[in-house]
């Protein structure tokens, strides 16, 4: 029995270490809306709390119940009213668990609506710049064929901009899109002048 809470406490510093990292860019506006049925997603404030006030709440009852289960194997170990304490502890190993998978139900759907929302907005960005991509490809086609040196340097500019535009579309975090997007407005602004 001793070897199970050794288990069990390697299992919950394992989760606590790994999961309770940052792992999204929008964590701290995601709002949770839970039934028992469902939880719901959204970045709209007037949704219930955020997710994360959810999540360290389910983590405070996950450590209160592993202390109270630490403390009611040292009754069984003791041989105190076995009757008793074996059928509560086992209340409470289903409660930590119960308690764990809600967790974890609450990251997974975070962690899939940051996704989806990661792909919709860089779809839409890309859809919305395609005709100036299209006009950026046809400007370079047509100074290439030219071969003009004085040129090089708003040829050198649209090569770049093509570049970031075809990192965009391969970005994978909303960390990467933004700085990708920055350098896109710098570029498109330095166009402009040119």
């Amino acid at each position: 029995m001793y070897n199970y809470l050794k288990y069990l406490l390697f299992i919950l510093v394992v989760v606590f270490g790994l999961f309770s990292k940052s792992f999204s860019y929008f964590e701290d506006k995601m709002y949770c809306e839970i039934s028992k049925s469902k939880i719901v997603i959204s970045l709209d404030a007037k949704k219930n709390h955020t997710c994360n006030v959810y999540i360290r709440y389910i983590e405070t009852q996950m450590k209160k119940t592993y202390k109270d289960i630490l403390v009611i194997q040292k009754y069984i170990d003791q041989k105190q009213d076995l009757g008793y304490w074996k059928p509560l502890k086992d209340d409470k190993v289903d409660l930590l668990n119960l308690l764990q998978n809600m967790r974890l139900n609450i990251l997974s759907h975070m962690k899939t609506f940051e996704s989806n929302l990661f792909e919709t907005s860089k779809k839409y960005f890309l859809d919305s710049i395609s005709d100036y991509q299209k006009n950026l490809d046809n400007s370079l086609e047509t100074l290439l064929v030219l071969e003009d040196s004085s040129a090089a340097k708003y040829v050198s500019l649209l090569q770049q901009q093509l570049g970031i535009i075809e990192r965009i579309s391969q970005a994978t975090t909303f960390k990467q899109l933004d700085v990708y997007i920055q350098r896109y407005v710098y570029l498109k602004n330095q166009l402009l002048w040119k």
